[in-house]
């Protein structure tokens, strides 16, 4: 690797290091883990959607299926976020 690309990513990887280091215990807390969970498993059901029109008829069940499963594990951590936050439909 040359050396200012090498500088470059060494660089980079140093700011990371200290931003973490710095804001990630203050930053993140409960409800941030919480919603990091839901946005991944939300996104899993989304890419085994994905995964499951692009295959053929046996496989494309199977991710169909795997993908309801996965949005009915994560439909709890959603209710459960809605219901703490008070949020109600006369809002809207």
């Amino acid at each position: 690797m040359p050396w200012p690309i090498y500088y470059q990513v060494q660089n980079s990887v140093l700011q990371w290091y200290k931003l973490f280091r710095f804001a990630s215990y203050r930053a993140f807390g409960f409800w941030s883990a919480i919603a990091f969970i839901t946005d991944a498993l939300l996104f899993t059901a989304f890419l085994l959607r994905m995964s499951g029109l692009s295959a053929t008829s046996s496989q494309a069940e199977y991710y169909r299926f795997k993908s309801f499963q996965v949005l009915s594990f994560v439909a709890p951590f959603i209710w459960y976020v809605h219901r703490s936050l008070n949020i109600s439909n006369s809002h809207w």
